[in-house]
């Protein structure tokens, strides 16, 4: 009989442990939501300003058409270096190819 009330007396002090940790975290959250100040990100300003860097970027392209010229020469060199290099690689995989068969 003792074995038994001993055992329930430490089942029912382990419960009381869980409830009163359970009851502070529990006010803990809720002193922490109501009390401070939530944090606050301005999506709409950032991307207005995004918006209005972009367009001053466009603004200042159609106004210096030597620098657009220079910027298309430079991508059409881009593109004929990259093209060149493909044909190299292809041509370098198709010897090797036939010298190892």
């Amino acid at each position: 009989m003792s074995i038994l009330f001993g055992t329930m007396k430490y089942t029912f002090q382990a419960f009381l442990f869980l409830i009163v940790i359970y009851g502070a975290h529990t006010s803990w959250i809720y002193i922490r939501d109501s009390m401070t100040p939530r944090k606050t990100r301005h999506l709409y300003d950032s991307q207005v300003q995004k918006y209005k860097n972009i367009l001053e970027e466009l603004q200042e392209q159609m106004r210096d058409p030597v620098q657009n010229n220079h910027i298309d020469n430079h991508h059409r060199e881009t593109t004929n270096e990259t093209e060149q290099m493909e044909q190299d690689l292809e041509e370098f995989m198709r010897g090797d190819i036939l010298t190892s068969i």
